[in-house]
């Protein structure tokens, strides 16, 4: 098992090991997942302040194949999972994002023209399998994720892998920020690509 969320966390990078040693030193790509408790790994998210504590999830052993297969169909190695509107109905990907999903400055843009768009046209309405097929967890008390809980009108996911090292810092401090500024509206939630269902 652990070498199956290797490589699912492997894969989830896949675009960064492509990237010059310079890159990888200045944002310290690849970085081993060698945290031994999940307390250390919540001081760790929590000491850098990047996301919301009760808004960080991670995944159940027994949804993680499917989850990581159903979210990168087409070889996708993006962070960003998509917004959602329901359960199981989210905006498609603009043209822009999908040319290149790992692009910072994409994922903002596609965000924004999320949450600025007044009415949502079923045109650009997506079905799929539901959020809660999944089991997810709040990092923070090892609850279970309930997206039918949350009333927000989008629900943005993003995922974070220790591998992306400091790369995408800033777009999740961009993408909080768009969310404080339509804080009736959005949601953001933060999915833990890294095997934190391992830790005791």
């Amino acid at each position: 098992m652990k070498t199956t969320l290797h490589l699912i966390t492997a894969s989830a990078c896949i675009f960064l090991l492509s990237c010059s040693s310079y890159a990888k030193k200045k944002f310290k790509l690849e970085r081993k997942f060698n945290f031994e408790s999940k307390e250390d790994f919540k001081k760790y998210i929590y000491k850098n302040r990047l996301f919301p504590e009760d808004n960080i999830l991670y995944i159940d052993t027994s949804s993680l194949y499917g989850f990581f297969v159903d979210k990168m169909k087409g070889g996708s190695a993006g962070v960003y999972l998509g917004t959602y509107l329901n359960d199981s109905s989210f905006i498609k990907s603009g043209s822009f994002l999908e040319e290149n999903t790992s692009c910072k400055g994409r994922v903002e843009d596609e965000i924004l023209r999320n949450v600025n768009l007044k009415e949502i046209p079923d045109s650009i309405v997506k079905k799929g399998k539901k959020m809660s097929s999944y089991k997810l967890y709040h990092l923070s008390n090892n609850k279970l994720f309930d997206i039918n809980k949350h009333s927000k009108r989008h629900k943005v996911f993003l995922m974070y892998a220790h591998a992306f090292g400091t790369y995408y810092d800033s777009m999740y401090k961009e993408v909080l920020s768009i969310q404080q500024k339509n804080s009736s509206e959005v949601g953001v939630f933060i999915v833990v690509a890294d095997p934190v269902q391992m830790l005791k």
